[in-house]
């Protein structure tokens, strides 16, 4: 989260308070906020770009009130290779402009915070892509 409100160009929140998730200046929106909390599986997920369309990403929480449950650590999501493998399957399913996509690496990080997390870093297509996962309090959090 930045440091100060004038840092900050846009801010989602999820129904009850748990989470907030804030965008920095020079990004904007993609998601209207009555679809921010539309998916009845996502406790909350935002997609943005930056302004100069460098950049995006997309921010998902899971679970919680929303009823999944995820375990307390990375290790009950399964091993880091079967995380990475899936998350790439995923992307290439979903964006139809893509031949091929793969992993490029994997790596579980210590914590920085409450929670230890993933970083997988892979092409979809031409495209590089990074996504860092991290579960704590039964909830998947991941951005990419």
């Amino acid at each position: 989260r930045p440091g100060s409100a004038s840092d900050v160009a846009a801010l989602y929140e999820a129904d009850d308070g748990s989470v907030a998730f804030a965008l920095p200046q020079g990004w904007i929106g993609v998601t209207l906020p009555e679809q921010e909390r539309a998916s009845r599986g996502h406790l909350l997920s935002v997609r943005a770009q930056r302004l100069d369309g460098g950049a995006s990403l997309q921010a998902v929480v899971d679970g919680g009130s929303r009823g999944r449950r995820y375990g307390d650590t990375l290790r009950d999501l399964g091993s880091l290779d079967d995380i990475a493998q899936g998350l790439v399957s995923n992307e290439l399913f979903n964006d139809d402009d893509a031949k091929s996509a793969g992993v490029v690496s994997a790596e579980q990080l210590p914590a920085a915070g409450p929670a230890e997390y993933y970083v997988v870093r892979y092409q979809v297509g031409a495209k590089p892509a990074i996504a860092k996962l991290a579960v704590l309090q039964q909830r998947l959090y991941c951005l990419r």
